[in-house]
């Protein structure tokens, strides 16, 4: 059986690395796997990239600068009167004379002065080839000089470029400067249409402003007069004129303000003793009436506690004594209850006063509101004739004005630099193809990196099956350089000596080598450790267990006819079948004549009592298994065997497929004591450390 001991940690094998520690050498790994796709890729690119630079036919860019200036210069002195284009509008202005290059009255004008749709040189000198009919060829030119000229503003600057391409360099310099000069001539065009325009306007805007004013001033006159309204020469400057009316209503509007306070006022004074007892006001106690009856029932009702205490309650003087306190203390609530009845008095007369002004104010603003309205007319009317007025002013100013400055026209555009034509091709760029064709390689060859080291994710070092598998390895053999190296040979002495302290007991009695995949290594390095085990001096027994595709017979040279077959069918015994290898101590129990149905065959109970006694017999027994994907022999073996390592190659170990095979081994309660990384290949510092540190025989 299948016993899982050991101590061997998968926690333990994971080194210890700073969180932030890059190992440059494993980054480039991935890398030089894939180095000579990736450099094809990159140079198929700059190639392609070079191959389209010879086979594009050159263009040359030729372009004219202009200056835009942010007002146009004046010639009469009147001309662009309005304040210079703001900041703000710097942009816009830009903008603005761009849209006008790239404008189709602008590529037309071009098209009518250097007569380009007359003949078929300019299609031709294009490579284009010209259409049957005089207006397909206007449309094919006029598409032309839209598809191929550029208008851009140069930055930080108030220079635009106006430029156009094309295979001849003399015809890019020539169709540029066109463009620049038709572009100034049609901002003068456009700005002399506009001053046309603006005359005409004003001249029958006049007309009817004229016409307005005249009716509005009549009509104003006739209502003063209708209304008796005199307009006073000091209030002419004011809409509505002050009236005796409007004084007195402000007037009783402030007396009304004035006794709302003082209602206000009387009324906090009175809900302030309202609620309190007449003789708790300050006001109440104050009165020297009050005083005086204050004091007389003090005296008296000192009297009365004096004589009540000599003669007692029944005594005629106490009964006289108490009926004058009463007396006074009557007479003092019915006089201090008038006093402060009194004390309301400013509250009502603030109330009254406040309501008469009320009544006499709503009656004022009544009588002013009809003022109002027919002074209110009266304005209206006048403002009416006061703007018919001013704009008549202003238009008739602005008339004149225009009337000077006609057949002055100037632009903000100006020519700063003619086109010249091109010593060297615009289109296209070596440099630029290069740098791109470079630049494509890259991005595609670290895609096709990316996309296989993703999508075909691989177990190539033990940090991989560490992470992906949680299953430590024993030992990575790297792929051997020439016959005889010794970095393989110290791979397997490292397995050996991880078997050696796995167990208490040291080497397993019985050792089984499977795999996920045909392929992976797992004969080789049953072999292999055959050998290593062999020439420490212990007895090794190897049983190949592969009975689909045995191969140990091969490896040590020996005839294979009979073996593990035989013994399991009760035809040859152990020791009958087991033959010396041409390894001191090594004796080979081969697969022997391939059965029909192998799993049949490692069912029999033979299987346990062989294994049994070859433990037995010899110090160690390894059994070389078949794949684990795809067959159930492995797991028969796996079940009979005391440890299970597993073989993984790092060419060709893919995740999902080792996970599975270690998925089925689990199924039936075998746990690999770890992994054997086959065919790896180091990184260059771990190729330093095998060189570096090396068992010299002696000479």
């Amino acid at each position: 059986m299948n016993t899982t001991f050991g101590r061997i940690d998968p926690a333990m094998a994971v080194p210890v690395t700073p969180m932030f520690d890059l190992d440059f050498d494993r980054l480039w790994a991935p890398v030089r796997r894939s180095l000579v796709p990736m450099a094809a890729i990159v140079v198929a690119c700059v190639a392609a990239a070079l191959l389209a630079f010879v086979l594009i036919r050159p263009a040359y860019r030729a372009e004219a600068k202009l200056r835009i200036d942010a007002t146009a210069q004046r010639v009469v002195g009147t001309e662009d009167a309005t304040a210079p284009v703001q900041v703000a509008d710097i942009d816009r202005q830009m903008e603005t004379t761009l849209l006008m290059a790239r404008s189709v009255p602008v590529a037309e004008a071009v098209m009518r002065a250097l007569k380009l749709s007359r003949d078929d040189a300019f299609l031709r000198a294009m490579h284009v080839e010209a259409a049957a009919t005089p207006a397909e060829r206007r449309a094919q030119v006029l598409k032309l000089l839209d598809s191929n000229r550029s208008a851009t503003i140069i930055p930080n600057t108030r220079v635009a470029g106006i430029g156009f391409v094309s295979p001849d360099a003399t015809l890019s310099a020539r169709i540029a400067n066109s463009f620049a000069d038709n572009l100034v001539r049609y901002d003068l065009q456009q700005r002399a249409g506009q001053s046309n325009y603006a005359r005409e306007f004003l001249e029958g805007e006049l007309a009817k402003i004229r016409a307005r004013l005249s009716s509005s001033e009549r009509s104003a006159n006739d209502y003063a007069r209708g209304a008796a309204i005199i307009s006073v020469p000091a209030r002419q400057a004011e809409r509505t004129g002050a009236t005796l009316t409007s004084d007195t209503l402000n007037q009783v509007n402030q007396q009304l303000t004035d006794a709302a306070q003082r209602r206000i006022r009387a009324q906090a004074d009175w809900r302030a003793i309202a609620g309190r007892p007449a003789l708790s006001i300050p006001d109440v106690i104050g009165n020297s009436a009050v005083q005086s009856l204050v004091s007389q029932a003090s005296d008296v009702q000192a009297k009365l506690n004096a004589a009540a205490a000599r003669h007692g309650p029944e005594h005629p003087e106490v009964r006289q004594l108490e009926a004058q306190s009463a007396s006074l203390k009557r007479e003092l609530a019915q006089i201090s209850s008038g006093i402060k009845t009194g004390l309301r008095s400013p509250l009502d007369s603030a109330v009254r006063d406040e309501e008469e002004l009320r009544a006499r104010l709503a009656a004022l603003r009544s009588s002013r509101l009809s003022e109002q309205d027919r002074g209110v007319n009266l304005a209206i009317l006048q403002r009416e004739a006061d703007t018919n007025r001013n704009q008549y002013d202003a238009l008739l100013a602005r008339l004149n004005q225009l009337n000077a400055e006609a057949g002055v026209q100037v632009s903000n555009l100006s020519i700063l630099d003619r086109a010249a034509p091109p010593d060297r091709a615009y289109f296209p760029s070596l440099p630029l193809f290069g740098a791109v064709g470079l630049l494509v390689g890259i991005t595609l060859a670290t895609l096709f990196l990316l996309a296989r080291e993703l999508l075909f994710v691989r177990l190539r070092t033990p940090a991989d099956v560490i992470a992906r598998l949680h299953l430590p390895v024993i030992a990575a053999v790297p792929v051997a350089r020439h016959d005889g190296d010794q970095r393989v040979e110290n791979s397997y002495g490292e397995a050996i000596a991880a078997l050696h302290v796995a167990t208490d007991r040291g080497l397993p009695g019985s050792l089984l080598v499977t795999s996920a995949s045909v392929g992976d290594g797992k004969s080789t390095t049953i072999h292999a450790l055959a050998q290593v085990i062999g020439a420490t001096g212990k007895s090794v027994l190897v049983i190949d267990g592969d009975l689909r595709r045995p191969v140990q017979h091969r490896l040590f040279g020996i005839d294979g006819s009979h073996g593990l077959t035989e013994v399991l069918a009760g035809q040859r015994t152990l020791a009958e079948a087991a033959q010396r290898t041409g390894t001191p101590g090594v004796h080979l129990l081969s697969a022997g004549t391939l059965p029909p149905q192998p799993a049949v065959l490692l069912a029999s109970p033979r299987l346990r009592e062989t294994i049994e006694a070859a433990t037995d017999a010899y110090d160690v027994v390894l059994i070389d298994a078949p794949p684990v994907i795809g067959f159930g022999d492995p797991l028969l073996l796996a079940v009979r065997a005391q440890t299970v390592l597993f073989a993984i190659s790092a060419a060709a170990g893919r995740v999902a497929g080792v996970q599975g095979a270690l998925a089925k081994l689990a199924k039936v309660g075998v746990a690999p004591l770890g992994a054997l990384l086959t065919f790896y290949r180091p990184t260059h510092a771990e190729e330093y450390g095998y060189d570096f540190y090396h068992h010299a025989p002696a000479a």
